[in-house]
């Protein structure tokens, strides 16, 4: 029978070799059992199978097993399933115990046994294959991601999973990008290993518990099974055998080929199945995991290789040296070089840096914004940047001020033993023959170490061959070799304390590190009796002698302790450790801590300072307030001199150190004058005749006090200068920058002189107004072509906003400016138009300082054109760090910006980004315009975006023409936010596609509404590195007049992500070409997109098929919708085409629609999708929220949707449709729009008379006083305009503040009060210093005093005169108008504006002279009035006259009094207007006088 077996196994394998069914792997040779696979030969076996192994008998019968429950070792944590993998329900696969099929039944197979077949067995393991997938000798946890670190370990070597539970798991961080390959690994079985499931998955879906392929180890049943699973449920058997596993190592080997499983365990195949659907598994992680309540097993070498060729999207590297800041060229600080410079996406690669002699490596920067992270000089290559550019920086090294000794073997060694040699900047120690040690002994001044205080040693050290070996590094010394105590780290996975005395070697404490060939950084710290070891900032061991280190001195050797195994070391440095205590600095005002800095802030340049160190301390004073001492809590002999001082001695574990701050009195505000052409810089600057130059007069005058005005004339440029200046506003009294006179906005022309045109730093109440700023550097490329701009290393920018240790900045405003030509640095995101940001101090890992940010910031009705590379920016606070790849070094932390607003600016050939919003809460971008971003070749851009934020709301914007296919979106919510609302937008013909949603840092709770996309390109929706929990789209039309060939959900790049969780789509309308697939992305994304997109109830129109996973399609040829595609692909305004404007009524709803009442509410859709208790994440940071929720069990996405828990953001709503349409009644609508049902008209019930305003038509007799008087006012005429259109003098029953006058008193508030609402209006006053009596001047008589007239001595109030005078607008147009007030001496020029006569209530002007006049505006004419608020008989009139709107949007009436325009909700049907009241009593009583007739000429016949 054996002869017969071996002859069918050689045939068999003779017709598997020439039909070339066997495996594209050749076969390998016997090895040695101690080799690791990776080191295993490549030799082919002669011959293939001996013997009876893996011949499978005639008829076998499987002996089912018997659980023994007095053996505690196999019982598993639920005793009656010992296996909790076996899948329930209709799809229930076979069980543990089953019968081999007899040979005689072979003939007519069952259904099943078609489904799955167990090969023959007896392969041989194959040769790794050409390209290498995956290597890892767990030296350290980098590339791989766990679940639980308490029972999953990677370090010393191996990966162990060790303890109880259902799901100790880890993954790799990459995608193994190969559908065959071969995993090779030593796998290692503990002692406590008794009853423990151990599972090697592959072709993993992201997730722990997401579906994969496995092959599982059930040890106490001695049994190996190869499935398909999902979490611990098994979707399809493919085949299991027997396999007892004893204790100790092995070989395990798992070839995946085609359909076919194989494994085998110490060269004997185990197991071999095949399946037709193992073939169409998609590429995925590698998974290891262990079940039941005692596990214990781990691996080692771990090597996955594959024959396949490389296919996809090549991605290339290009490597840079900086050297102190600047691009290194000649690599003059050090080198970078990597293992290879090109790759296909998920390959990984390897980065060497080193640093030349007298330079150290400081840290890596990459071309994606840390969008790929380097871990531990690695990073993996990612289709979504083809092209990476890593940045290597090296720093000139400064010795320490503790330094003892430093060597990094780059100068002239001299002598040196035998056996030790410098080579390339390294040390390298080898043992010379006939030796069994060696020995480095630098030569080290130890008398600079004093005596009380430690020191540390630290060196980094290899291995340089792969022999194993052990170094030692000592840190006691006793005068001879054979007496010193050391740190051993041996290739074995141990790192030992050692002592060597009088002939004994004694082990004193032992840790766990592999010493390999990459080089680990050893930090050896000697305190006292008590030493701690560090290896690659990790303590390994700590120790505490109780002999007093037997008397040995601190001394330094590196050895070598292995014949035959070099060893290197680099960087050794030597340095005093000192006691270092805290320095605390707080605020004091009125005797109590400052805790809001309202007065000021104070702080240290350091955190902790050890005796005699330098401490520096900064305070700045809030406006108003000033720095009156400091003071050092109990230490009076410590002496602060110039703000900094010597910490210093004595027995105190912190010292606190109080600023003082006081009340400072301020002068009155001033308006100073700057004048490029006629000014000059000497003189006074506070009048136009005597105006500056220059702004370096401004920078250098002092500090400017709240209420001052730097104004610079029209037409004025200023070429290389900076606009910045010392001091602040306040609340109310902004410091405020403008122009003045006529003609062109002034011009600052920064020429790349300047890095920032205009700067401000620790500053606040700063409004800044009508400039124009350019930075154009001739040194680069001037003509801003598409992809034409080069500059790519040169910063420039308009405006940068910074605080560092400020607290919260108040009230920054930049409004109306014109910036335009910047060729900025293209490869930085951080340069070109408008940016804040917040900087701190981080001290050892800390955040240290005051933290800051800002608060009521709002950026408005600007214009940006040719900018690179970005247009608005803020803020980047390093108080926000949200992840710690995002920002590297920088704590994770979550202090945001508040009250940030960004609102109608237009932003036109813009290199990157258009406006980003970032590290806020309740940030509102809307009404923006941004068209033509990406317009360089920058990579990643999208045109309006939010990213680290939360509670963001992005409205009422417009973005078209955004340039590229990586992003190239109109819109983007990107990483590491959470509660976006992006609703009412226009996107349009953006070439990257409609919409941008980011998964790769924690981001939760995305929501797309009511907006239109008409001629995406590309994709509509991108969901890029994962898809975010709680993702909801919902009611937006979607119009493309072609197919996209990426679909409509296109998943990219899932391998670079937190995870890929299920979205929502319901109430879209979709319409798109016949052909258009749903689903994008590469193999894997489609089919994890296609599985996690949940989509339900949408509609679908244009030819298209509805998409199958809808389980309730609405698809019509004609939706009902009135012309969808119609609306302006261009235009030429600057404002953003919204619902309001009549251009989009295309997409609005025909009556009779068949979307009308079709929708689902947000509840509904919730309830629908499994939702079961919804989470609020609105008072979370976005990471906070993101953990809070990453349980997938406890909070599956569905619960994680915003729902209705909208951001509280002030003027925002979400009761309104794209067309501002209500939605609060009725079921709703699918689409965007809203249809509105013609309600019958109903009278309207009496109103309330509600006072409106009150308003000064008459000014006091007396508006000049001293200080100390009191306010007359007698002569003063008030009235007040109620609801009903009536008004009433009410100078009898107004209030006013009867305190003594200031000089600094500028007007006084009036108030009138009626059913509980106050209205208020401003007389203006002057209020001149009180002077003691002079006697009359010589020749002139005395004049007697008039108190009851206006004092005109000092001044007079001549004229004012509006300028335009007369002006024609159309309905829905607004008109900025100025006043030229006219007088003698110091007069004050403040106006009160208002309308005089009839008009629309939404018609009005405002403080500043702007007149809005509504849409409705029915009047053929208004009038402007300003009013001098110091002389009211003062004044003037302006006529405009109204044309009425030629276009209306259906649905409306011009004569709506009751909705705001800017919603773009039509007017309700407010019935014909007939002019005043009058006219309808006369067409009443004339109705009755006719009627009364009629009935009289009735009875008269009668």
């Amino acid at each position: 029978m054996k002869r017969i077996a071996k002859r069918i196994s050689c045939a068999a394998l003779t017709a598997a070799l020439l039909t070339g069914s066997m495996p594209s792997y050749a076969l390998a040779a016997e090895v040695s059992p101690d080799l690791s696979v990776a080191e295993q030969s490549q030799e082919i076996q002669e011959d293939a199978v001996e013997g009876e192994e893996g011949i499978l008998p005639e008829t076998e019968e499987t002996v089912p097993e018997s659980v023994n429950p007095e053996e505690d070792t196999v019982l598993p944590e639920n005793p009656t399933v010992p296996d909790t993998e076996i899948h329930t329900g209709a799809d229930e696969v076979l069980p543990e115990t089953e019968t081999t099929v007899p040979e005689e039944e072979t003939e007519t197979e069952s259904e099943e046994a078609e489904q799955f077949q167990v090969e023959a067995e007896g392969a041989s393991v194959p040769q790794p294959g050409k390209r290498e997938l995956l290597k890892d000798n767990f030296d350290n946890a980098s590339g791989w991601q766990i679940n639980n670190p308490s029972s999953v370990k990677i370090e010393n070597g191996q990966a162990t999973i060790k303890g109880g539970g259902g799901n100790n798991a880890m993954k790799s961080a990459g995608i193994l990008s190969a559908n065959d390959f071969l995993l090779q690994t030593d796998l290692i079985i503990g002692t406590e290993n008794k009853n423990c499931n151990a599972k090697i998955g592959f072709k993993a879906q992201d997730g722990f518990d997401k579906q994969r392929l496995q092959l599982r180890f059930d040890f106490p049943n001695n049994k190996v099974f190869l499935e398909k699973v999902t979490g611990n449920s098994v979707d399809t058997k493919y085949g299991e055998a027997a396999a007892e596993v004893s204790q100790g190592q092995h070989k395990l080997a798992i070839e995946v080929k085609g359909n076919a499983i194989t494994a085998w365990l110490d060269e004997k195949q185990i197991i071999t199945a095949s399946h037709e659907e193992i073939g169409k598994m998609e590429k995925g992680r590698l998974l290891i995991a262990g079940q039941f309540p005692l596990q214990d097993f781990a691996l080692d070498n771990l090597l996955v290789t594959t024959n396949e060729e490389l296919s996809g999207k090549e991605c290339t590297v290009k490597l840079e040296t900086y050297t102190d800041g600047k691009l290194d060229p000649e690599h003059k600080g050090g080198t970078l070089t990597a293992d290879k410079l090109s790759g296909y996406s998920g390959e990984w690669i390897n980065l060497t840096p080193k640093a030349n002699h007298g330079y150290v490596f400081a840290k890596y920067e990459t071309s994606t914004d840390n969008l790929v992270p380097i871990e531990n000089n690695r990073f993996q290559l990612n289709e979504k940047f083809p092209e990476i550019t890593v940045k290597a920086y090296f720093e000139t090294r400064k010795p320490g001020k503790y330094e003892i000794f430093f060597e990094d073997f780059g100068g002239n060694p001299g002598t040196l033993p035998e056996g030790i040699r410098v080579s390339e900047g390294e040390l390298f120690v080898d043992v010379p023959s006939g030796k069994n040690a060696n020995a480095y002994s630098p030569v080290v001044d130890w008398k600079k170490l004093d005596g009380k205080k430690g020191y540390r040693i630290s060196v980094d050290a290899r291995r340089t061959t792969d022999a194993g070996g052990t170094l030692q590094i000592s840190f006691r010394d006793g005068g001879s070799f054979d007496s010193r105590y050391v740190v051993a780290i041996n290739s074995q996975g141990s790192a030992m304390l050692r002592r060597f005395y009088n002939g004994e070697n004694k082990e004193l404490k032992k840790g766990n590190f592999q010493l390999t060939d990459k080089p680990a950084h050893v930090v050896i710290e000697v305190v006292e009796n008590k030493v701690t070891v560090f290896i690659n900032g990790k303590e390994i061991l700590n120790y505490t002698d109780q002999e007093n280190w037997k008397g040995m001195k601190p001394g330094v050797q590196l050895i070598n302790m292995t014949p035959g195994a070099p060893v290197a070391f680099d960087n050794l440095l030597i340095e005093q450790i000192c006691e270092k205590k805290p320095v605390e600095v707080i605020s004091i005002y009125n005797g109590t801590e400052d805790t809001e800095h309202k007065a000021g802030v104070a702080s240290s340049d350091i955190k902790e300072a050890e005796e005699g160190q330098r401490v520096t301390l900064t305070a700045i004073a809030k406006a108003g307030y000033r720095l009156k001492e400091y003071q050092v809590e109990g230490m009076e002999n410590v002496q602060i001199q110039d703000g900094a001082f010597l910490m210093p001695a004595g027995d105190y574990s912190s010292l606190k150190v109080k600023a003082i701050f006081e009340t400072d009195k301020l002068r009155e505000g001033k308006t100073f004058y700057v004048d490029s052409e006629n000014g000059d810089d000497s003189a006074e600057g506070t009048s136009e005749k005597t105006a500056w130059k220059s702004l370096n007069r401004v920078k250098e005058y002092g500090s400017f006090v709240p209420g001052d005005k730097i104004l610079l004339k029209r037409g004025s440029v200023f070429v290389g200068q900076q606009l910045a200046f010392q001091g602040m506003g306040a609340e109310g009294k902004p410091i405020e920058i403008s122009a003045y006179g006529e003609g062109k906005l002034p011009r600052l022309e920064g020429n790349g002189q300047v890095e920032n045109v205009v700067s401000l730093y620790n500053q606040e109440y700063v409004e800044i107004r009508n400039l124009e700023i350019t930075n154009l550097d001739k040194k680069y490329s001037t003509e801003f072509k598409l992809n034409g701009s080069n500059n790519k290393e040169k910063p420039l920018r308009a405006m940068n906003v910074s605080i560092r240790d400020f607290g919260t900045a108040s009230g920054i405003v930049i409004e109306d400016c014109y910036i335009h030509d910047i060729n900025g640095n293209i490869n930085l995101k951080w340069n070109g138009g408008i940016f804040f940001d917040v900087k701190t101090n981080i001290q050892n890992g800390v955040l240290a300082g005051i933290p800051s940010k800002y608060d009521n910031v709002r950026i408005s009705g600007c214009t940006f054109e040719r900018v690179d590379r970005s247009a608005i920016k803020l803020v980047s606070s390093q108080w926000c760090n949200q992840w710690e790849k995002n920002d590297p070094g920088v704590p994770v932390n979550w202090y945001p910006s508040t009250n940030v607003v960004v609102e109608n600016n237009y932003m036109e050939y813009i290199g990157g980004d258009g406006i980003t919003v970032r590290d806020t809460d309740g940030a509102l971008i809307e009404h923006n315009l941004a068209k033509d971003c990406r317009f360089q070749n920058t990579g990643y851009n999208v045109g309006i975006w939010p990213f680290e934020a939360a509670n963001t709301v992005l409205q009422y914007n417009e973005a078209y023409e955004t340039h590229g296919t990586t992003d190239g979106q109109g819109l983007d919510c990107d990483h590491a936010s959470s509660n976006s609302v992006m609703q009412y937008n226009y996107s349009h013909n953006n070439e990257g596609g409609f919409m941008l949603i980011m998964g790769g840092y924690p981001h939760t709770g995305a929501t797309v509404r009511y907006n239109i996309s008409q001629n995406d390109r590309d994709k509509t929706f991108e969901f890029a590195q994962g898809l975010p929990k709680g993702t909801m789209i919902y009611n937006n039309t979607i119009y493309s007049n072609q197919v996209l060939d990426k679909g409509v959900f296109f998943l990219s790049n899932t391998g670079a992500g937190v995870g890929v969780n299920d979205g929502f789509a319901f109430n879209n309308v979709f319409s798109y070409p016949q052909g258009q697939k749903a689903y994008g992305g590469d193999a894997q994304g489609i089919g994890l997109v296609q599985e996690h997109m949940k989509i339900y109830n949408n509609a679908y129109t244009g030819g298209m098929s509805a998409f199958e996973a809808d389980a309730k399609p609405l698809q019509a040829e004609d939706l009902g919708i009135v012309e969808l595609g119609s609306a302006p692909e261009t235009h030429e305004g600057k404002d953003a085409v919204t619902g309001s404007s009549g251009l989009l009524d295309g997409y609005k709803l025909q009556e009779g629609s068949a979307l009308i009442d079709k929708g689902l509410t947000v509840d509904e859709a919730w309830k629908h999708f499994g939702g079961s208790k919804l989470v609020d994440g609105r008072n979370y940071s976005p990471r906070e929220f993101f953990e809070k929720v990453k349980d997938n069990k406890k909070y599956p996405s569905i619960d994680c949707i915003m729902g209705n828990n909208f951001p509280e953001v002030p003027g925002v709503s979400y009761d309104r449709d794209f067309f501002g349409e209500s939605i609060i009644s009725g079921k709703p609508d699918i689409g965007a729009a809203e249809y509105q049902r013609e309600e019958p008209e109903k009278p309207e019930p009496p109103q309330a008379v509600l006072l409106e305003s009150i308003s000064i038509q008459k000014a006091p007799e007396k508006t000049a006083y001293t200080e100390g008087e009191t306010f007359n006012p007698k002569g003063m005429e008030v009235e007040a305009k109620f609801s009903d259109g009536n008004t009433k003098d009410v100078t009898g029953e107004i209030s006013y503040s009867e305190e003594t006058l200031k000089v600094s008193d500028k007007e006084m508030v009036i108030s009138y009060t009626y059913e509980g609402i106050t209205k208020k209006a401003t007389q203006g006053i002057a209020v001149k210093t009180k002077e003691e009596p002079q006697p009359p001047t010589q020749g002139e008589p005395e004049k007697p005093q008039q108190p009851e007239n206006p004092d005109t001595s000092g001044w007079e109030i001549e004229a004012v005169e509006i300028v335009p005078e007369k002006a024609e607008l159309k309905a829905g147009e607004s008109k900025q108008f100025t006043v030229d007030v006219k007088g003698k001496g110091e007069f004050s020029k403040e106006v009160s504006w208002e309308l005089v006569g009839k008009h629309h209530e939404d018609t009005y002007i405002d403080e500043k002279g702007t007149l809005y006049v509504s849409k409705a505006e029915a009047a053929g004419e208004v009038k402007v009035k300003a009013g001098s608020k110091a002389d009211a008989k003062k004044f003037d009139e302006a006529v405009v006259k109204i044309k009425t709107a030629q276009t209306q949007v259906p649905g409306t009436n011009v004569n709506n009094n009751g909705d705001d325009s800017t919603t773009g909700k039509p007017a309700g049907n407010q019935g014909v207007q007939t002019g005043d009241e009058s006219h309808v009593v006369i067409l009443l009583g004339l109705l009755a006088v006719s009627g009364g007739a009629m009935l009289l000429c009735k009875r008269k016949r009668q």
